[in-house]
């Protein structure tokens, strides 16, 4: 067990990037590189700098390059045969891998470089003096975001999606459950999707800082 397992083991990490990245084809999202550092990286260390355990990351297509981007990061790196049928499967397999002694995780997506350790160390602060509510999401000026963090007692329901369905199809069916946790940048609602998305990152990011 990593020195600290036993105070991070509370709460882990699950890493997705498995899709084919179809809207920015031929890049793969998640060796795109931000600042120097494939996207898919900078989503681990994070998690790793806001002592998340276990880091699971689900890995599909092109997930040998993906893979090899992170293997030096100590995260069980997790290939899902069936990230062709959406993300649901990819959620599924994360679920599967976390240890039974998981008390939540924060579901990350690999194609969001703003978020870091900071985010992630507020969501796990948030969930640690609110476990029982079960689902906290990042807002940022009234809006929704991502990475969200999911308690054990949803684990269930998130293993039963299917298709290209997220968690965020459960929040109707689960709303007495969710928290906001507000958030003082817009980090948590920036995804890349798109060729000229990205570039308009690439254009900032000299001027965003360097990793904390």
């Amino acid at each position: 067990m990593p020195p600290g397992a036993e105070k991070t083991t509370r709460i882990a990490a699950i890493v997705l990037a498995a899709g084919g990245s179809v809207r920015m084809r031929p890049a793969h999202k998640p060796l795109l590189p931000i600042r120097g550092e494939a996207m898919i990286r900078r989503a681990v260390q994070s998690a790793r700098e806001a002592e998340l355990f276990p880091i699971v990351v689900v890995v599909g297509y092109r997930g040998n390059e993906a893979a090899a981007a992170v293997a030096d990061l100590a995260g069980i790196c997790l290939p899902n045969p069936k990230w062709e049928t959406g993300i649901a499967s990819s959620i599924r397999a994360g679920i599967a891998a976390l240890p039974d002694d998981c008390r939540g995780t924060v579901i990350l997506l690999a194609d969001m470089p703003r978020v870091d350790a900071s985010h992630l160390h507020r969501l796990s602060n948030a969930f640690a003096s609110n476990e029982e509510a079960g689902i906290l999401i990042p807002t940022y000026r009234g809006r929704r975001g991502n990475p969200v963090v999911w308690s054990r007692r949803h684990f269930a329901a998130l293993a039963a999606l299917s298709g290209d369905r997220g968690g965020s199809a459960l929040l109707a069916k689960l709303g007495l459950f969710v928290r906001e946790v507000p958030i003082e940048d817009d980090g948590v609602l920036v995804d890349l999707d798109t060729p000229e998305e990205f570039q308009r990152e690439v254009l900032r990011a000299p001027f965003a800082g360097k990793r904390k």
